[in-house]
């Protein structure tokens, strides 16, 4: 009986462990800057999400807005679980929730009651066309 209970005492230490693993694994791939374009209403906007952890380990991002000018936009709340990343920015009465692949996020940017498609990739966008001299 004894023996019977240091196995599934073992078990359960070894599936914690694991579970913690995948997850810190799930957030790593996260981490870091996505690039994505807003298009609605024949307008587009480029958004950017810079996603890292704070001394405690927690999600936490900043978003840009560059054709507005906007950047260091405060992301409220960060969640990522199975996947799932949902940003909450709250100064503009926003969210985003995505779906983590590989090297992009799909997803839907909800704003006003409207949700618009906005998919994110690590790559940046080139930057603009200049004169060349």
């Amino acid at each position: 009986m004894k023996n019977k209970s240091l196995y599934i005492a073992i078990c359960l230490i070894f599936a914690l462990t694991m579970t913690t693993a995948v997850s810190a694994q799930d957030e790593s791939n996260v981490l870091g800057d996505w690039y994505g374009k807003l298009t609605a209403g024949g307008n587009s906007l480029a958004i950017v999400f810079h996603i890292n952890k704070d001394k405690e380990g927690n999600l936490k991002a900043k978003m840009d807005s560059p054709d507005q000018g906007s950047f260091g936009i405060g992301v409220n709340k960060v969640t990522f679980k199975d996947s799932k990343l949902v940003l909450e920015v709250s100064i503009v009465n926003g969210k985003y929730v995505g779906r983590l692949g590989e090297n992009e996020i799909k997803g839907t940017w909800h704003q006003g009651g409207r949700k618009i498609p906005l998919n994110m990739s690590r790559k940046a966008p080139p930057g603009p066309k200049r004169p060349q001299n």
